[in-house]
């Protein structure tokens, strides 16, 4: 990609042509958004998550996982992954609900490390 970063919301066929071609693709920093009607539990509560992953995997018949990394000391890392599976193409919260308990397991293991922790009470109601 030569140095750069592809948005999704600028270049989404970019994504798309990837995925038909049997690559990977990864989507960091989805949060809550008003543009979603699919409300998934996350945090003590249900937020309407975002569904753009499953609509990616769906028009390009690609499986869905999700993965952390978890810094383990200067210069070490340890990737753990949720395998990637089929979606569920009637249920975008069938197919993410795993997802997102995978990820609030591992936010909830170490919740000083998530990139995001700062938000985390506005998640949680808790200060």
């Amino acid at each position: 990609m030569q140095g750069k970063m592809v948005y999704h919301e600028v270049d989404l066929p970019f994504f798309y042509r990837a995925l038909e071609r049997g690559e990977t693709v990864a989507l960091m920093g989805d949060i809550p958004g008003s543009k979603s009607d699919v409300y998934i539990p996350f945090l003590n509560s249900m937020f309407k998550m975002p569904v753009g992953a499953w609509h990616m995997a769906l028009k390009t018949n690609s499986l869905l996982g999700a993965f952390v990394c978890v810094h383990e000391g200067i210069g070490k890392y340890r990737v753990i992954c949720l395998p990637p599976a089929e979606i569920d193409p009637e249920s975008p919260l069938k197919t993410l609900k795993p997802v997102y308990a995978f990820m609030e397991a591992h936010i909830r293991s170490m919740p000083d490390r998530w990139v995001a922790s700062d938000l985390l009470p506005a998640y949680t109601g808790s200060a």
